[in-house]
């Protein structure tokens, strides 16, 4: 299994590359009134809004702000088409399905993660991002952008 390994608040996360469709500089994160505490806000890029999720809550990690050299690790996984905001992106690292040590077993109560891998100089801690949200969550979202795309394309053609 090949895997995104980037840095959160000093912890190594890692997603499975499949579900990974770029990782890119930080742009400029637009709050939205009345967000859940879990999205950061969201971007627009190539006519598209993007969530930016703010797994740092989803983890229980000490809350900070947007600097120049975070990136934002996109993310699409059935109805989840998201970013990430992470401190930085490491590498691509490819590890067998024997060496993850499964998440139930060291993590009673956190659902977020698929297990752990021990590499020679580090311990990455494997993100299940389809739990990262639950549908009720997922259909918020998914109004929360419809909503901001139907601003962009109004804004759009009063251009025009």
């Amino acid at each position: 299994m090949k895997l995104l390994v980037f840095q959160i608040a000093g912890l190594r996360f890692a997603i499975p590359l499949s579900y990974i469709e770029m990782a890119i500089q930080v742009v400029e994160i637009r709050p939205l009134i009345k967000m859940p505490k879990y999205l950061l806000g969201v971007i627009s890029m190539n006519s598209r809004i993007i969530p930016i999720l703010d797994i740092r809550h989803l983890f229980g990690l000490e809350k900070k702000s947007v600097e120049l050299s975070d990136q934002i690790v996109l993310v699409k996984s059935g109805r989840l088409h998201a970013g990430i905001l992470a401190d930085k992106t490491h590498r691509v690292i490819e590890i067998e399905d024997d060496a993850i040590i499964r998440g139930e077993t060291i993590s009673y109560g956190n659902t977020y993660l698929k297990g752990v891998v021990k590499l020679e100089d580090d311990v990455v801690l494997i993100s299940d991002i389809d739990t990262f949200l639950s549908r009720e969550e997922l259909d918020k979202l998914e109004v929360i952008v419809d909503n901001e795309e139907e601003k962009v394309k109004k804004k759009s053609k009063m251009k025009l």
